[in-house]
């Protein structure tokens, strides 16, 4: 099943980390799947934090480690096999989720004290999730979403 992209800009700083924590709730109650979020907020000095969820760099070194001890281990050289699978897991490695060059381009635009909230939705009980994102101000940066949704989500974010 394709994901849609989602990008929610908020004039709050906190606002985006708000509703992603909304969002992780309704996904438990099996309202919503998401692929992936990031928050995004700029500071009013300027300065941008990235908040990710999916981030499989670390998962990828690990298991290259893991690996390369269980061959090193057969070949009697465990720590040069730790070495050689963690370097293979970190050159290996797949970002999985939004593209990391789409979210730095359009959080260069935030201005500051605003955030940003990228989501990759899998599948949403539409309605009732429009509905719990009613007290969120917000609007829709970026969609790849039919016209007449986008609208729905700008009025529930209005």
């Amino acid at each position: 099943m394709a994901s849609n992209l989602i990008v929610i800009g908020f004039d709050d700083y906190l606002q985006a980390e708000k509703v992603r924590l909304a969002l992780e709730q309704m996904e438990e109650e099996d309202l919503i799947k998401l692929e992936d979020a990031v928050v995004v907020a700029k500071h009013h000095r300027g300065r941008v934090k990235i908040r990710q969820e999916q981030d499989f760099v670390g998962g990828t070194t690990v298991a290259g480690g893991v690996l390369g001890l269980i061959v090193g281990s057969v070949l009697l050289q465990p720590w040069l096999g730790i070495a050689v699978g963690s370097l293979a897991g970190t050159l290996l490695k797949k970002d999985i989720g939004i593209d990391n060059e789409f979210i730095a381009k359009l959080s260069s635009n935030l201005k500051p004290g605003n955030s940003a909230l990228f989501l990759l939705v899998v599948e949403a009980s539409r309605e009732e999730v429009l509905e719990r994102l009613k007290p969120y101000k917000g609007r829709v940066l970026y969609a790849t979403l039919p016209e007449d949704i986008k609208d729905k989500i700008n009025k529930a974010l209005s």
